[in-house]
């Protein structure tokens, strides 16, 4: 199964935030709305992903502060009879496309605008979406932590830690070792500045510094120890490996930096 059910959502969140949020975990294909608290304005949505792989990612998201004082409960999706998702049966209980909320829709076209860079797009197993980086579900909890705190999220250390100790029970996906050994083998097929100039790709590096008047330029640089391997990370780790994306992604966006 590659659904969860997000609850305890406020009506004034919209599907655009649940998905900015949670496709950290991986690519959704589809928000389903399943049931409506009127009395307190809650809401519960299943969120429908790509591939199974985000799944235990999108779980240790259980209790996130999605806004100030608004905290999300997130479990495995259980089926449920149709009449108790709030939708008529000929829609076999999902909402039919005219139902998508317009901001779901805008969002994931603008998700949608990425590079290709050496990825093999031959496998149907990498995410469907064009982008340099690899796809969430194979990367490292720890890792993915790291870009949703660098995106503005106000994570607990609890949460942290668990995804501390996933990464340290399971280890790193091979699919995610091949990545990182590939940014290593650029920098020794002299092709490291390319690498380096993606804006996806730039939070992998450091000390980064390109040799003038050589032809072509060469870029000194070198893959963060943090991407590397995941058995020494700890919250603290993570909090600043998440300070450097948030810093990175300021430089090329203007966005804010988070708060420290």
């Amino acid at each position: 199964m590659s659904s969860i059910t997000v609850s305890e959502v406020p009506g004034h969140i919209t599907t655009a935030q649940l998905r900015r949020l949670f496709q950290y975990a991986g690519t959704i294909s589809a928000i389903v709305p399943m049931k409506r608290d009127t009395i307190q304005n809650l809401r519960q949505y299943e969120i429908i992903y790509m591939s199974p792989q985000a799944v235990p990612t999108a779980l240790l998201l259980d209790d996130v502060e999605i806004e100030h004082g608004y905290f999300l409960r997130v479990d495995k999706f259980q089926e449920r009879p149709l009449e108790m998702n709030g939708f008529a049966s000929h829609h076999n209980g999902r909402p039919t496309l005219q139902q998508l909320r317009k901001e779901d829709i805008a969002f994931t076209l603008d998700f949608a605008h990425g590079r290709v860079f050496g990825s093999d797009t031959s496998d149907s197993s990498w995410d469907s979406v064009p982008t340099a980086d690899i796809g969430q579900e194979y990367k490292p909890k720890s890792v993915v932590l790291a870009e949703i705190i660098a995106g503005g999220y106000d994570i607990a250390d609890a949460i942290i830690d668990r995804g501390v100790r996933f990464d340290k029970r399971y280890g790193i996906s091979p699919k995610y070792q091949a990545f990182i050994d590939s940014l290593n083998n650029y920098c020794l097929k002299g092709d490291m500045k390319k690498a380096y100039e993606s804006e996806q790709l730039k939070k992998y590096f450091d000390d980064s510094s390109v040799a003038m008047g050589t032809t072509p330029q060469s870029v000194d640089s070198k893959v963060s120890p943090f991407y590397k391997s995941v058995d020494h990370a700890d919250v603290r780790e993570i909090r600043n490996e998440a300070l450097k994306v948030a810093q990175i992604g300021t430089r090329n966006s203007g966005r804010a930096v988070i708060k420290t």
